[in-house]
């Protein structure tokens, strides 16, 4: 009888031995469980604010976009839509008309009275004595209405490719339903 009950408390003492350690496998699988629903969860979160982030400098780059020159015209592309804005325009060739009447009125004056100043930022000066030509001030001059002018192109040349595009997304798109 000794040897039976040393032997039930051996076993005993094994089987509860063993839920020990299987509530420890437990337990640890559960936390693993756990840590993993968290990472994906914070993978999830991660992502919707790189969604967010990119949809903020893509708002960013339109406005950007919508700032230069063309925008001070009254021209601006939006989701592949072009925007002319009339009274921007208007306004725009009004101040411009304005500017270059001011500029006429002001050489007609001063070339009536032999001295004409208001073509020195090119350069030029003209008086009843002399005509004064600085290379230097005209050269600065050009190439400063050369790279205004330039990059002035750079945004037709960046609005006509934005069109190509839609224009060569649209027929793909019609050409793809045609063979469907």
């Amino acid at each position: 009888m000794r040897y039976f009950f040393l032997a039930t408390v051996v076993l005993v003492m094994m089987s509860g031995c063993e839920s020990k350690e299987e509530m420890e496998r437990e337990k640890a699988a559960k936390l693993y469980k756990e840590e993993q629903q968290k990472k994906i969860k914070e993978a999830l979160v991660a992502k919707e604010k790189a969604l967010e982030a990119q949809a903020l400098a893509e708002q960013k780059a339109r406005e950007e976009a919508n700032a230069s020159t063309l925008s001070k015209v009254g021209i601006s592309m939006d989701d592949g839509k072009l925007i002319i804005d009339t009274n921007k325009a208007k306004d725009f060739f009004t101040e411009l008309a304005d500017g270059f009447q001011e500029t006429s009125k002001k050489i007609d004056k001063e070339l009536k009275e032999g001295n004409l100043t208001a073509t020195k930022p090119m350069g030029i000066e003209v008086s009843n004595e002399k005509l004064t030509i600085d290379l230097n001030e005209t050269k600065s001059f050009f190439e400063s209405w050369g790279e205004k002018m330039e990059s002035f192109s750079k945004e037709f040349d960046k609005l006509t490719e934005i069109i190509d595009q839609k224009d060569d997304n649209s027929s793909n798109h019609i050409n793809t339903k045609d063979k469907n």
